[in-house]
């Protein structure tokens, strides 16, 4: 606990500095096996980001290098995840977190899909990049901020580096304070403001505002803004955190996969039993296509478009569940594909809530290819006793497989 005379050399606004070697999270997988030698050194290693100069304390060896913050890098081979073999510690944590592991699926090449979280779609598991959700710019101007504090207070300073830990973020060099490379890459590297999202996402949202970006996104909107008030965001420091200290990440992830739950098994479902299986099949007809096959090839072109029609139907079949009586209408809403009240053949509406219909849809799912398999047959027997034989082709005495 702090004295008074000690509480009293914290300048209003800045009390959030006690804590600020607690504020950036590691990632908790894939740290390279060097990494607490590694940190010791970098401790002892200034870093000046806007000209990239870097100072060994005990060599005072100057160099130059710009770069020198960036994601810390899994050891090779010991964390192997598809399309890298040395990922960044944080994508590959966020990678083997169970809400993306339990709706990852194959893809038709045989990759690995997942979705991502800022747009919803499926992307290959290769798109994925680690992205700052608080822009990795407004944190570095946070960190220079406190450093050209210590130098412009001498007794703030000369407090905050007795502070414990402390040592390992800020150096005296020569008379003048610095920020070490320790320092910058701890919160460049926090796992708590790091989720994974596609490279076409990252470049988009850039270094937005990260409110206004969210509020922009349909998946989070005003509705994320109101739950993240709720958390009572600590805008102060370095790192935007909640009361507590959740990183805007962290809070993001969690309400995704719980605000969109049913997007865990729908999605899944979708992409891997009706998305999938129609690229495999496209990818065939261009395989015999390539074969010259011209009698194979028409009847798998048309098996893939009976199946991508069977999809259109089931897109354009107003099946949705009727609204209740006393259900006020939802203003973005789409009423068209939602049925009107349902009539029994008396002429009584029919209630009908919501287990009610979703037991209907899988049962009458169930019976859809057998009454489809039923439909084409009756046509195709129409169309057989249409048809005038043609002697001239012999393979009308025959029984040619569909």
């Amino acid at each position: 606990m702090l004295s008074k005379t000690q509480n009293d050399k914290v300048p209003a606004g800045w009390e959030w500095v006690e804590g600020v070697i607690d504020s950036a999270k590691l990632p908790y997988l894939g740290l390279p096996v060097k990494w607490d030698t590694t940190q010791e050194k970098h401790a002892k290693i200034i870093f000046h980001p806007e000209t990239g100069e870097i100072i060994d304390i005990p060599s005072e060896k100057h160099s130059k290098n710009k770069n020198a913050v960036g994601f810390i890098t899994a050891t090779k081979g010991r964390n192997p995840m598809p399309g890298a073999e040395t990922p960044a510690s944080v994508r590959y944590t966020r990678f083997l977190e169970p809400c993306l592991q339990d709706v990852l699926i194959t893809s038709a090449t045989g990759g690995s899909l997942v979705p991502c979280i800022a747009h919803g779609d499926y992307v290959k598991v290769e798109s994925l990049e680690s992205d700052h959700v608080q822009p990795k710019e407004t944190i570095l101007k946070r960190q220079q901020k406190l450093v050209a504090k210590l130098n412009e207070d001498s007794q703030f300073a000369e407090f905050l580096l007795t502070r414990p830990g402390m040592n390992k973020f800020f150096v005296n060099y020569k008379g003048k304070y610095y920020g070490t490379l320790l320092f910058y890459e701890l919160y460049f590297n926090d796992i708590d403001n790091i989720w994974l999202i596609c490279d076409a996402c990252n470049s988009g949202k850039s270094n937005s505002d990260v409110f206004d970006w969210f509020k922009s996104q349909w998946l989070y909107g005003e509705e994320f803004l109101d739950y993240l008030t709720k958390q009572q965001i600590n805008d102060k420091g370095i790192l935007i955190k909640t009361q507590n200290q959740e990183g805007l990440a962290l809070v993001a992830i969690e309400w995704f996969w719980d605000r969109h739950a049913n997007y865990k098994s729908v999605a899944k479902k979708l992409y891997s039993e009706i998305v999938v299986p129609l690229q495999i099949l496209n990818m065939r007809v261009d395989h015999v296509v390539g074969m010259g096959n011209q009698i194979r090839t028409e009847r798998l072109q048309e098996s893939l478009l009976a199946q991508v029609l069977f999809a259109q139907s089931a897109v354009k079949a107003k099946i949705g569940m009727p609204r209740g009586s006393q259900e006020s209408p939802h203003s973005s809403s789409d009423e068209s594909y939602r049925l009107g009240p349902l009539i029994d053949q008396d002429g009584k509406p029919i209630t009908v809530d919501v287990q009610m219909y979703k037991e209907a849809i899988e049962i009458a799912s169930g019976r859809i290819p057998d009454l489809l398999e039923d439909v084409v047959k009756e046509e195709l027997e129409s169309a057989s006793k249409r048809r005038k034989p043609d002697v001239s082709d012999q393979s009308q005495t025959g029984n040619v497989p569909l």
